[in-house]
């Protein structure tokens, strides 16, 4: 899945996933990122039916 960087602060890089979720992640786990870069991120989505 892709995620777009919208925003980067203090301790977190903010994404908009394609499928329209925005996540956060910790900018301890991005070494080097900008404003506008794409992220191929693993697909997590909760479909899965228990």
């Amino acid at each position: 899945m892709k995620a777009k960087v919208k925003k980067i602060d203090e301790r977190y890089v903010i994404c908009l996933r394609e499928d329209g979720i925005i996540i956060d992640i910790l900018v301890d786990f991005l070494k080097e990122v900008k404003s506008g870069d794409i992220l191929t991120i693993p697909d997590i989505r909760n479909d899965k039916k228990l």
